[in-house]
């Protein structure tokens, strides 16, 4: 999918996928979701995200949920929070070493 933004492009073609989560329902199920996290090659971050008609990520037209997907851009305080929320401490770790301390 590739998306400007701000005059920025945003392509998953030619982006690094750093990491996947998925909402674990089956692809056919309503409540599917799927979000791809991608670094482009300026450095920039960025979601690639999908959703059933039932998830978080639906397009609403009218009285009417249907599926939808769409590019988001991420700073990279939204990034390390996203790769938190998502369990994907190896991640952290490999991108972000200089914020991560011991507790």
């Amino acid at each position: 999918m590739k998306c400007i933004i701000n005059s920025k492009r945003y392509d998953t073609e030619t982006a690094q996928r750093i990491a996947d989560w998925d909402s674990r329902h089956p692809v056919t199920d309503f409540h599917h979701e799927e979000e791809s996290l991608y670094r482009t090659t300026g450095g920039n971050w960025f979601l690639h995200w999908e959703g059933g008609p039932l998830s978080s990520r639906r397009l609403c037209v009218g009285r009417e949920y249907h599926p939808n997907n769409g590019i988001t851009p991420l700073s990279e305080p939204e990034v390390l929070a996203w790769l938190e929320r998502r369990n994907l401490p190896d991640i952290v770790e490999k991108w972000f070493p200089s914020h991560i301390q011991d507790a």
